[in-house]
Formats: structure tokens, C-alpha cells, sequence
């Protein structure tokens, strides 16, 4: 889209109008929807994946808050059911 601007700026030569033509006008109106867009699109993916982020951050801190206990827990059966058979 932009070399398509770029082209229709350097076909309006030297003149340098203050009022683009229509076709030049055309073009960038569409270059600004797409870039909207675009602009909309990639803030879809950034909270999409902020959202995905932030569920695995909350599963990883459950698991590590969750590991310790239980590991202390198992280690202590183990400690207590082997000084119940000596």
C-alpha cells in the first residue's frame, strides 16, 4: 500500500498540490482504514496473548505453591511408616 502512495505522490509531479486528487485521496483513506485494521488486529493478538500469559503464569505459581507441601507431606509418611517397621 505504501509504494502504491509513494507512486501516486511522485506521479503528481512537481506541482505539489495542497488538494490531492481524488485517486491519491482514495488511496489514502484506504491505507488509513487498513491501518486501522491492522492496528485493531494486532491489539487482539497482544490481549489474546496476555491472557494466555497470565493463565500459565497462575498455573505455574499454583503448582509451585502446591509442590512443597505435598513433597513434605510424602516425605513424612515415607519418614513415619519406616520407623514404624524398625
Amino acid at each position: 500500500m505504501r509504494t502504491k502512495l509513494s507512486q501516486l505522490q511522485s506521479q503528481a509531479g512537481e506541482s505539489r498540490q495542497l488538494v490531492p486528487s481524488p485517486e491519491l485521496a482514495a488511496a489514502i483513506d484506504d491505507y488509513r482504514k487498513q491501518s486501522a485494521s491492522v492496528s485493531a488486529e494486532l491489539r487482539e493478538i497482544r490481549r489474546n496473548l496476555r491472557t494466555d500469559v497470565d493463565a500459565l503464569k497462575n498455573k505455574l505459581l499454583a503448582f509451585n505453591l502446591l509442590t512443597t507441601p505435598v513433597l513434605i507431606v510424602l516425605f513424612g509418611l515415607w519418614f513415619y511408616r519406616r520407623r514404624q517397621r524398625a
